[in-house]
């Protein structure tokens, strides 16, 4: 069996960076678009939509993780939900190039923007899950359900910020 690092919080340059690249991918959509001013509100648009959700269902996930009595610290689970936002805004800094080339290009922008969004979260929240399995496992001997529990644990959060997310992006696309 390998041996996997522990995890550790994700330092504030990362973080600041996986923001960044949410911010930067706002910005290559809203460049594009045919109302300049307009468009450039997508920067901090697409910043709110995909950290807020995350923000907002951490304390969740701690709770409901201490009440499932498995043997992580809160501080590893809260790390391991950092590094999937830090994960999901790298990919979103990479992908910034191809939605501007797409916005500069034709009337695709929202379309481009929404489909980078969706595939950045959904990037962040497998990385989450994954790294919350296995601080789960690091943290001592399991019991045969331990590992089913967190599993199931993990993707009910995934749901729930999925959710979450999906919800504050009709709000934000209607206006509210």
């Amino acid at each position: 069996m390998t041996e996997v690092p522990p995890v550790t919080p994700p330092n504030r340059i990362d973080l600041v960076r996986g923001t960044l690249g949410f911010a930067l991918l706002g910005l290559a959509a809203g460049v594009g678009s045919p109302e300049l001013v307009s468009g450039l509100k997508t920067a901090p648009t697409v910043v709110v939509v995909v950290t807020v959700p995350l923000v907002i269902t951490i304390p969740s996930l701690v709770v409901m993780h201490q009440f499932g009595q498995l043997r992580a610290s809160p501080e590893a689970i809260t790390a391991a939900a950092g590094r999937g936002l830090v994960r999901a805004g790298q990919l979103a800094a990479g992908l910034a190039p191809v939605v501007l080339f797409l916005a500069l290009t034709s009337d695709i922008w929202r379309g481009a923007l929404l489909i980078a969004m969706a595939g950045c979260a959904a990037a962040g929240l497998e990385t989450a899950r994954a790294t919350l399995v296995a601080v789960v496992r690091q943290a001592g001997p399991q019991i045969p359900l331990e590992r089913l529990r967190m599993g199931a644990l993990a993707s009910g959060w995934m749901l729930l910020c999925g959710l979450v997310g999906l919800r504050m992006a009709t709000l934000v696309g209607m206006g509210l």
